[in-house]
Formats: structure tokens, C-alpha cells, sequence
């Protein structure tokens, strides 16, 4: 698994880098690493486990911190930020409540205030949508 979440930084990493938020590439790449994380948020959470903290955090931190790949700096758009989000969400409901008050606890001012927004969104739009 550590692996996986290696990997699923990258393709994050990536598509922070894509300068053109409109381009079939990052629609593309928004559209996969969404399906992914939802796909992992769905799996059986004794192999998943801690994971899936590790993949909302970093989902987080590329909304509000620079990245630095490759000597260059950029945040996700907000365009990419929304494709991602119901990834984020089914991801918030994998994570148990233990992980997600470690998250909120090791957050600063910034990630804090993403983590409210997304738990807000999270309890509003998906909490009892999920599949059934």
C-alpha cells in the first residue's frame, strides 16, 4: 500500500503541475484519480487502513500549499479541486474518526479550514448518499 499512496501522490503531483485546467489531459487525470480514490475509499478497510488519511491529506495540502516538483510551484485549481472532491469525500467516509481528528489536530490554520469545508460537504452532500 505505501506504494499505492507513493503513486497516487504523483498523479496529484501532476496534475498541480498541469498549467491548463481546461486541457483533456488533467480532465482526464482529474477524472482517474477521483475514480481512484473512490474505488480505494470502497475497499475492505483492514487492508486499506491508514491510507486512506494519508491520500485525504494529501488531497488537502495540494488545495492549499504550493507544491514543489521539479523546481516549480503550484497549487490544484479550483476546477481539478472539484473534480477530485466526491474522491475526498468517499475517502472522509473511509477514514475512521480517530484518523480525522489526528488530521484536524496536526492541520495548520489553512489545511484546518479546508478539512471544515470538506467535513461540511462531506456530512451535507455524501454521508448518507453512499452506495448501497
Amino acid at each position: 500500500m505505501g506504494v499505492l499512496t507513493a503513486t497516487t501522490r504523483a498523479v496529484l503531483d501532476t496534475l498541480v503541475l498541469a498549467t491548463s485546467e481546461g486541457s483533456l489531459e488533467a480532465k482526464q487525470c482529474t477524472a482517474a484519480l477521483g475514480w481512484l480514490y473512490e474505488e480505494l475509499a470502497a475497499t475492505d478497510n483492514k487492508k486499506f487502513g491508514k491510507y486512506g488519511a494519508h491520500l485525504l491529506a494529501d488531497y488537502v495540502a495540494a488545495c492549499c500549499d504550493s507544491v514543489s516538483v521539479e523546481r516549480r510551484r503550484a497549487v490544484l485549481t479550483p476546477h481539478a479541486a472539484a473534480g477530485l472532491r466526491p474522491g475526498a469525500h468517499a475517502l472522509m467516509g473511509a477514514c475512521g474518526q480517530h484518523d480525522l481528528e489526528g488530521m484536524f489536530a496536526a492541520a495548520g490554520s489553512t489545511r484546518r479550514l479546508v478539512l471544515v469545508q470538506l467535513k461540511e460537504a462531506f456530512d451535507r452532500d455524501y454521508k448518507y448518499t453512499g452506495k448501497v
